[in-house]
């Protein structure tokens, strides 16, 4: 594959014959360039150059120092912010001086492959040069309008509401997002951008930017964990007919549906106006995996609204379906988000001895639960400069795939992880990939489990545990949380922590990056 090959695998509509004219346009919108400046980073696999230069070579380049690289850096991100035009066609023999540069510099190689090229290093210095560039052009993308580059910010805004992608490139092609985090670990194409990331995934992407969310200068969130249910029975575990429509085909695999008790709306509201007067505010209310059935949430959620609410995270379950759903409570015009689970929960053996289920599913089976993988899907809420959120729902969280994919390159400040679960204690599953976001890209994560799934897991007759929820950061490290006897839930205080990054390439974002602290745990108790 070649340069040209490489561009038209971005987009097969476009004549990249006409190479300079097409290139031209593509630089006239940053999240554009830093399409085709990743596609050819990782298609030629010249990013590794940056870190480790050839014999004789250094970075960055001869006769830079590295504040000197970083500032003309800057100087041309700010002139491609300032030009960028949506519909924009610019002459290529028009472009500012430094832009043309690289630009001759990467497109004269056009016919080599790009195998070759990352040996190549002035086009691997050029090619890196543009790509930082239009990293910092895109520095406030995808957050509440600065005014800064006001065109440039209400309009990938807009595309990210419609496509979820600030570029213009077909989404199954090439997607851009804006980003928050930037790995210390490691070197991948993810550790050399500060501001916005390159996915090549097939999953749909809903973006949601919700300027009141959390609001205040003092950078804290308040997020209050409702544990529910608060008791699983083996009833709760229904076996699905063997032969029936809805049972597997697989041999040795059964199907389940999981169908616990109705949940009390009322109590729920008197928890949320318990936290609201220890707290003043609860900014999020979070329920775990399959916490409420899908004729629930309505009422659930003009529950948490009542008392000021700004948002609710529950997992929901239905016929066949085992999803999330994301509702942002203020304001009007937000329609809820619902995110399908990705991956089926299967009980073995040992797990139906943990759970102590087998008057209910026998462990000589593997049980599935019975639900219908739907089209994969992950959500962005963004809340403020600080605040990104993402979520998975339990078995999403440990399997490899191209959601955990996206939410890595993305870097959201917070990932929530909905399960039906055991105890969340620090040597188990959850803990270890909750690690593996902690360290790339660097987010914060809660995991959240039921009261009854937490207390039913009693291995080798040990007591149960109320260890509902897990908390793990790059800063502070892993906490088990506990629901307290007596407590009907939890709230905790997420602290904005500024940390200063730095991308593989040497360049500080300037202590803008966020990492969520937890800065107070409390147990909610009701009359």
């Amino acid at each position: 594959m070649n340069l040209i090959d490489a561009l038209i695998d971005l987009d097969p509509s476009f004549d990249w014959r006409q190479l300079k004219r097409e290139w031209a346009y593509r630089l006239s919108w940053p999240p554009d360039a830093i399409a085709m400046t990743s596609a050819l980073l990782v298609g030629s696999d010249a990013y590794r150059r940056l870190a480790s230069p050839p014999s004789g070579q250094c970075w960055p380049p001869h006769g830079s120092s590295v504040d000197a690289w970083e500032r003309a850096v800057g100087e041309t991100g700010a002139r491609l912010a300032a030009s960028a035009r949506f519909e924009a066609r610019p002459r290529y023999s028009k472009l500012p001086s430094d832009l043309r540069a690289l630009s001759d510099a990467i497109l004269a190689e056009k016919a080599s492959e790009l195998r070759e090229l990352r040996e190549n290093w002035g086009w691997v210095k050029a090619l890196a040069t543009l790509h930082a560039a239009a990293d910092h052009a895109c520095a406030g993308l995808g957050l509440p309008p600065r005014g800064e580059h006001l065109e440039l910010e209400v309009t990938t805004n807009g595309l990210l509401s419609e496509s979820g992608s600030m570029a213009r490139f077909p989404v199954h092609r090439a997607r851009v997002l804006p980003k928050m985090r930037t790995p210390q670990v490691g070197v991948t194409l993810r550790s050399f951008s500060h501001h916005a990331a390159f996915d090549r995934s097939p999953l749909d992407v809903r973006y949601q930017i919700v300027s009141r969310l959390v609001e205040g200068d003092d950078e804290t969130v308040n997020v209050l964990i409702v544990p529910w249910p608060k008791s699983i029975e083996p009833r709760h575990f229904v076996p699905v007919a063997v032969g029936s429509e809805t049972g597997s085909r697989i041999p040795g695999v059964r199907e389940f549906e999981f169908s616990p008790d109705a949940c009390d709306v009322g109590e729920l509201g008197r928890i949320v106006a318990a936290a609201r007067a220890m707290l003043g505010t609860v900014h999020g209310l979070v329920l775990p995996e399959s916490a409420l059935a899908e004729a629930e949430v309505a009422a659930v959620a003009d529950a948490a609204r009542a008392e000021g609410v700004r948002f609710l995270l529950t997992g929901v379950r239905g016929r066949k379906s085992n999803f999330a759903r994301l509702a942002v409570l203020v304001g009007s015009g937000y329609p809820p988000i619902d995110q399908p689970k990705h991956h089926r929960w299967v009980l073995n053996d040992s797990q139906i001895r943990q759970y102590h289920l087998g008057s209910r599913l026998h462990p000589r089976f593997r049980w599935a639960a019975s639900i219908e993988i739907k089209p994969r899907c992950a959500n962005l809420l963004v809340g403020n400069g600080w605040l990104t959120l993402s979520h998975v729902i339990c078995e999403d969280l440990a399997r490899t795939g191209p959601a955990i994919d996206l939410i890595r390159a993305a870097g959201p400040t917070l990932v929530i992880a909905l399960l039906a679960d055991g105890p969340q204690l620090t040597h188990r599953w959850s803990a270890r990939y909750a690690t593996i976001l902690a360290d790339d890209p660097g987010s914060s994560v809660l995991t959240v489990t039921s009261l009854g799934m937490a207390e039913r897991s009693k291995p080798s007759n040990q007591a149960g545990s109320r260890a509902v929820a897990l908390w793990k950061d790059s800063h502070t490290g892993t906490l088990p949380i506990e629901l307290a006897h007596g407590s009907a839930a939890i709230a905790l205080t997420l602290s904005a922590l500024r940390v200063t990054e730095y991308t593989a390439d040497t360049r500080s974002d300037g202590g803008m990056a966020a990492c969520l602290t937890l800065s107070g745990v409390h147990q909610i108790r009701i009359p």
